[in-house]
């Protein structure tokens, strides 16, 4: 029995999520320095496995000596700063092509009157997003290079200020679901998106504004912001299927025809108006460059599934009919169960996943919006109701410094409640 006591003592720390994550986010981030041939990412590499590392062991730590193995508050906030914070600071005067790419296409815009340059001839002349990212790198074109018209720092201020828009329209957060959507803050994939590129984030943001809006019945604001996740990137183009479907049924047909009007109205006159009437540099650098067909070859390598796939004659239906397959699926919960919040979102994470994996191309930064989709919808998610990630939730308020407020008729912890979305009221759902 001693021994089994012993045992157990050493074993129970690392039953808590945060240590094993940390640990494999650090030996994530040494691999990446050590092996990288990008000097934005040896140097995020160098702050982050420093970061993870010292997370790993205060919180193994924590869990071995604080009573109940309740963790400081401050510890992921800590780590969001030193895995995210410490290396956008510190590449401020470099960073990946895409940063680059975003500050000409707004200098480009003010001075030709389009984002895209008429002959490209190198990988850097070509703009593969739509023009409305133009406005992202506004402020560097306007006033000079420097900390503060860095566009990494606006596609971040872009995605705060989407998340906070979003909050208003969904509820206050759970009292354990901040802790997860500063785990995938602090997370690898998008520290270093954040460090090195953070074109990601404002589209990630619209999207998770327009889930937002849409579940909440305010479809002016929805289809705006679907028409402006459109407009900086056209991949963003599938979520006006979810908005749509999600106001339909749970509102009337006429809200979900204003925001498809609207989403399609802002998206064809930012893109229009954008390019200066240029379709033609619009649809060769932003599609035909992503799909192979450029000048020069995309930077962007093979996606996971997709890449394997797309060389052999044989397997090309495959990627066709697995999208058709999720799209069907995802399909028939959109239009027979209810949506919450959590369900939509889930929905439009998963579908997003699914493409990224079977496109013939993908960047690791692609899988920032399904990943920040889920965990900032649960941070707002009703107690109680898991619908992904649940368990995760669970296991770390264990451990987190959560201290539920026992009732005081039952005796059982109580947990604060987001505010809870009302039922579906369409005729066909009643």
């Amino acid at each position: 029995m001693a021994d089994m006591s012993t045992t157990e003592r050493l074993c129970r720390p690392w039953m808590s999520p945060l240590p094993v994550l940390f640990t494999g986010f650090a030996v994530f981030s040494l691999v990446l320095a050590m092996e990288t041939t990008q000097q934005p990412h040896r140097v995020w590499g160098v702050c982050a496995v420093v970061t993870y590392a010292t997370a790993a062991v205060v919180t193994l730590a924590s869990q071995r000596t604080r009573a109940g193995g309740r963790l400081h508050p401050h510890l992921l906030w800590s780590v969001v700063a030193g895995a995210l914070m410490l290396p956008t600071i510190l590449l401020t005067a470099t960073g990946q092509l895409e940063v680059r790419v975003v500050a000409e296409s707004a200098r480009r815009l003010l001075d030709e009157g389009t984002p895209y340059a008429v002959s490209p001839t190198d990988v850097g002349d070509y703009n593969p997003y739509s023009p409305m990212m133009a406005v992202i790198g506004l402020p560097r074109a306007w006033w000079g290079d420097g900390m503060l018209t860095d566009p990494r720092l606006w596609c971040a201020a872009v995605l705060v200020a989407c998340l906070v828009c979003a909050r208003r329209l969904v509820g206050r957060p759970r009292t354990t679901g901040h802790r997860l959507l500063l785990v995938a803050a602090g997370s690898p994939l998008v520290a270093v998106t954040v460090a090195s590129s953070g074109v990601d984030l404002p589209v990630t943001g619209a999207v998770i504004l327009a889930l937002a809006a849409a579940v909440s019945g305010r479809h002016g604001v929805a289809g705006t912001a679907v028409g402006v996740a459109v407009a900086m990137k056209w991949t963003a183009a599938p979520v006006l299927a979810v908005v749509v479907i999600v106001l339909w049924r749970r509102y009337s047909r006429r809200a979900a025809s204003l925001a498809a009007v609207g989403a399609a109205g802002v998206a064809v006159v930012v893109t229009f108006c954008g390019t200066g009437a240029d379709l033609g540099g619009f649809v060769h650098h932003t599609l035909g460059f992503p799909l192979g067909r450029g000048v020069v070859p995309t930077p962007a390598g093979d996606s996971l599934l997709g890449g394997l796939v797309h060389d052999v004659p044989a397997l090309s239906w495959f990627p066709y009919g697995v999208l058709a397959g999720v799209a069907g699926g995802l399909l028939w919960v959109l239009t027979t169960q209810r949506l919450e919040i959590t369900t939509v979102a889930t929905c439009t994470a998963a579908g997003f996943t699914a493409l990224f994996l079977l496109a013939p191309t993908a960047r690791e930064g692609y899988f920032v919006l399904p990943l920040l989709i889920v965990a900032a919808v649960h941070a707002y998610r009703p107690a109680g109701k898991a619908v992904c990630l649940g368990w995760f939730l669970r296991w770390t308020a264990g451990h987190s410094g959560t201290d539920p407020t026992p009732d005081a008729a039952t005796g059982q912890s109580t947990v604060s409640h987001s505010k809870v979305i009302p039922p579906d009221q369409s005729p066909a759902t009643q």
